[in-house]
């Protein structure tokens, strides 16, 4: 229920999660699942001076809007993982890059997404957090277990698939992006690419992904739920993609978000004005910079 709920979850870490270990020493720090361990020792990302061994490995599936992944096969553990590099957005992004003055946002965001996923929301296994530091500044890594065959959700419209999966996908997105709020999780970045799909049956999923600054508390309001909601909308702007997400693909993402939940349908619709207008306005921006 989202009446008394907060207006956005804050990221409150719980400490290294349950069945994960930390090794350090002296400015090197990572936090990973246990079960990884022995790939992991193999790959010597665990001894001092392992840091930079961690972004080695087959470019992979660029599943977030911060630059490539990195796709690393663990044998032993019989799966593969994505290592992304923990960078600055915004205006100094480009700047400042991988340099950051705590490592402490990537080990955030794998307690974050192990509670996360404890709740039930649907965001992937989190596999470790990584830190070096040099100097006075650190870098760091996330990595996360592979979703196989799960593209993501501009990946998916790329080829141009039929109105009727499309509408299967936005409805399968709109209750993921539910699941996740209602666990209690906030998402800093909602966008096409931070959706993952997998069709399988004639059944489709949704997986969050990029829970870099997510927050994990009380589920959110329905203020911040819509603000959301059209986060998504706008990304879809952007991208050039809105056009293949026609009006019963929009309803859809909405059925599959509000259910039978009319209160909540309600709740949402009193805060769609404002959102609205904000779609329009970034609209304008992203016509401009074409």
């Amino acid at each position: 229920m989202c009446a008394a709920s907060a207006g956005r979850s804050d990221p409150v870490p719980q400490g290294v999660p349950a069945a994960f270990r930390t090794v350090s020493s002296s400015g090197h720090r990572v936090t990973f699942a246990e079960e990884l361990a022995p790939d992991l020792e193999a790959l010597g990302w665990l001894e001092p001076g392992g840091f930079d061994r961690i972004g080695e490995g087959e470019p992979g599936s660029a599943e977030t809007g911060r630059g490539e992944t990195v796709r690393v096969e663990l044998p032993r553990a019989g799966l593969s993982i994505l290592v992304r590099h923990v960078l600055h957005g915004g205006l100094f992004g480009g700047f400042l890059r991988g340099a950051l003055h705590s490592p402490e946002r990537a080990f955030r965001e794998v307690e974050v997404t192990a509670a996360l996923r404890a709740a039930g929301a649907p965001v992937p296994r989190p596999a470790l957090a990584a830190a070096q530091r040099s100097g006075w500044v650190w870098a760091a890594r996330v990595a996360t277990v592979f979703e196989e065959d799960a593209p993501d959700l501009l990946a998916f419209l790329e080829p141009g698939p039929s109105s009727a999966r499309i509408v299967a996908a936005a409805e399968a997105c709109g209750r993921a992006i539910r699941r996740f709020h209602d666990a209690g999780g906030t998402h800093a970045d909602l966008h096409v690419k931070n959706l993952l799909l997998r069709e399988s049956g004639g059944e489709c999923e949704a997986i969050l992904i990029d829970l870099d600054g997510a927050g994990f508390g009380e589920p959110p309001d329905a203020a911040r739920r819509m603000h959301e909601l059209a986060r998504l909308q706008r990304s879809a702007l952007k991208r050039g993609v809105a056009g293949q997400i026609d009006f019963e693909a929009n309803r859809a993402v909405l059925d599959g978000y509000v259910g039978e939940d009319e209160a909540l349908g309600a709740a949402l619709g009193r805060h769609w004005p404002r959102e609205r207008r904000r779609v329009a306005a970034h609209a304008l921006g992203y016509k401009k910079a074409d």
